[in-house]
């Protein structure tokens, strides 16, 4: 089972691409270095030119790195030579969203050519694109997410799309008047995302809305079974509610919430699941069966966390922090 084995931080001046048990890959310079748990080199490439940003997928016994949303770096476990290149910007287009998992040898990306988005089905091995969804004049993409071998897509904050990943036909698609809020998920055969603080549950042209009592929607973070995780409260406040019954079990006050993570955290003997938030000011570890607070790590100037196998990574200006034990 992927968990953190304790909530001990370590700081490194370098940025931390990816992290394990067994290996590492830093960004040092204008490299991509990938070391094993001893320390030492097991290979090297050249960074692209724009690597500030990335995204990365464990693919077991490779990583792959989509830097800026322009190129894609494949760095084999066992030290082999890296697979570098760019991808095609007419055919494929620039990536705006997150790379989702879809196979061993693809990718969906949320592209945009011009003033055009679509979501692309990528052959990473190959450089291909297999299947593509129809094409939408907006700006961008806001929110993306896989299941169910289905593509379901927020544009623009407004208009909600739901695709067959392996071919890319469009299955169904809603606008909506008011801004559809962060966070888009598949529960009991329909779609469920938040809207002017409520929550919508819509397929085809089924559509009901859910008012939680005592709580106003910002986002929708997690879902585990039947119980939701949101933020509440304009995004200062992280809150967990059952679905069965429409009631919010919890509801924890923060600094405002820009991201989460659910993970088993193994702390003080036990695994516990735990929702982890990356705050203005710092790093927050809740208990999501409770919304205790069990530790914080104050970060003022984090970008974006991550977390690769076993461990969080904490990306900030000055380096990395990295959350768990070898």
């Amino acid at each position: 089972m992927r968990q953190i084995v304790g909530i001990n931080s370590n700081e490194v001046s370098s940025n931390v691409i990816f992290y394990s048990n067994d290996i590492s890959i830093y960004k040092k310079d204008r490299n991509i270095v990938l070391y094993n748990n001893k320390g030492e080199i097991l290979s090297v490439s050249s960074a692209p030119i724009d690597s500030d940003r990335y995204e990365v997928i464990d693919l077991i016994d490779s990583v792959l790195i989509v830097f800026s949303g322009k190129s894609i770096t494949i760095v084999d476990k066992l030290g082999g030579t890296h697979i570098s290149y760019q991808l095609d910007p007419i055919r494929i287009g620039r990536c705006i969203t997150k790379p989702l998992f879809c196979d061993r040898n693809h990718i969906i990306l949320g592209t945009k050519v011009k003033d055009r988005v679509q979501f692309v089905n990528y052959n990473f091995m190959s450089q291909s694109r297999d299947s593509q969804t129809t094409s939408w004049k907006v700006f961008g993409i806001s929110s993306a997410t896989l299941l169910d071998k289905k593509i379901f897509g927020i544009l623009d904050d407004s208009l909600l799309v739901c695709c067959n990943a392996e071919t890319g036909e469009n299955l169904w698609s809603r606008f909506e008047a008011a801004k559809i809020q962060k966070g888009i998920f598949w529960h009991k055969n329909k779609i469920l995302y938040t809207v002017q603080g409520l929550l919508r549950s819509v397929w085809m042209s089924e559509v009901q809305n859910t008012v939680i009592p005592s709580v106003r929607l910002s986002s929708l973070e997690h879902i585990d079974g039947n119980i939701l995780y949101a933020t509440s409260k304009e995004g200062s406040a992280i809150c967990s509610i059952d679905l069965n019954e429409n009631k919010i079990l919890w509801e924890t006050n923060t600094k405002f919430i820009v991201e989460t993570c659910f993970v088993p955290v193994k702390y003080e003997n036990e695994v516990t699941n735990c929702i982890i938030a990356r705050t203005t000011e710092s790093i927050i570890f809740i208990n999501a069966s409770n919304g205790m607070m069990l530790h914080s790590i104050r970060v003022s100037n984090a970008s974006q966390m991550r977390f690769t196998e076993n461990f969080l990574l904490v990306n900030h200006t000055d380096g990395t922090i990295i959350i768990g034990e070898r």
